[in-house]
């Protein structure tokens, strides 16, 4: 008898992935040529958050294979693959605290055009 066991991806990994927004690590997949944005299905607990996923499952044309990060918002879900979920992890993680950063400066007075020269990624 053969025991199924699932891959699972670094608990540090998919902790890393929590907290993030869906869209900016759609756009960190995209600027890296990556297929992972899943455009046709939504989560319904619009304030639930998932990481996560031992399946292989095809989902509005993306593969979703075992040890792929799968992150959830109420904007949309994203398949993050194994192999470049570290790089995507670091630069999502990256581009949201430049968002942080440039929201900051534009409460303080800073004009959305130079927040925009300043963070190209926001």
């Amino acid at each position: 008898m053969e025991i199924y066991k699932p891959v699972r991806p670094a608990k540090k990994l998919i902790e890393g992935f929590r907290g993030l927004a869906t869209s900016t690590i759609g756009n960190v997949l995209d600027d890296m040529k990556i297929s992972g944005v899943i455009q046709n299905i939504k989560p319904v607990c619009p304030g639930f958050r998932f990481a996560g996923g031992p399946l292989t499952v095809k989902i509005d044309g993306i593969l979703v294979r075992p040890g792929d990060i799968v992150v959830g918002d109420a904007t949309g879900i994203v398949c993050v693959p194994t192999d470049v979920a570290k790089g995507v992890m670091n630069l999502a993680t990256r581009f949201d605290e430049q968002d942080k950063q440039a929201i900051a400066e534009i409460r303080q007075g800073m004009g959305f055009t130079e927040a925009l020269q300043k963070y190209a990624k926001i």
